[in-house]
């Protein structure tokens, strides 16, 4: 029996071709299947830190400004800003030092600094270690348990 665009049903298993395939009645099919992942830091279940806010960061590390760093991501200011102050409020830090006088531009504290490269240190680290999963994996089809998955 077919399970659509999961694989083919068997029993309570659906069956996957691991080397990019489907395998369809004994014949391997292709398929175009990428592994993908997203790391974000949450604090009591809600997202506060992730790929936008650390792309923010870069951006005002190398412009000296929220607005600019904003428009270089196609992000309105207001919504940066607001990125930004829930970080600030969930993790108990300034990211951003903001000297009185806004002609001198915005820059990162150290306590934002430190976010910044523990989060891009620990997002390279996940991402080597599912390229070194995906190399080592023996199996030439994968198997996921129940209905759904």
């Amino acid at each position: 029996m077919r399970g659509g665009r999961l694989g083919r049903t068997e029993g309570e298993k659906r069956v996957f071709g691991v080397d990019g395939g489907r395998r369809e009645g004994g014949v391997l099919m292709k398929i175009p299947v990428k592994v993908r992942y997203r790391l974000w830091l949450e604090c009591d279940d809600e997202y506060v830190f992730g790929n936008g806010v650390c792309a923010l960061l870069l951006g005002v590390d190398e412009l000296g400004s929220l607005k600019k760093a904003a428009e270089s991501l196609g992000m309105p200011y207001r919504g940066a800003w607001g990125r930004i102050h829930k970080a600030e409020e969930a993790l108990g830090v300034a990211l951003l030092d903001r000297p009185s006088d806004r002609q001198k531009g915005v820059a990162l504290t150290e306590d934002g600094r430190r976010f910044l490269e523990f989060f891009q240190r620990l997002d390279k680290a996940c991402g080597q270690h599912i390229a070194s999963i995906l190399e080592e994996f023996p199996l030439t089809c994968l198997e996921v348990d129940g209905v759904g998955h």
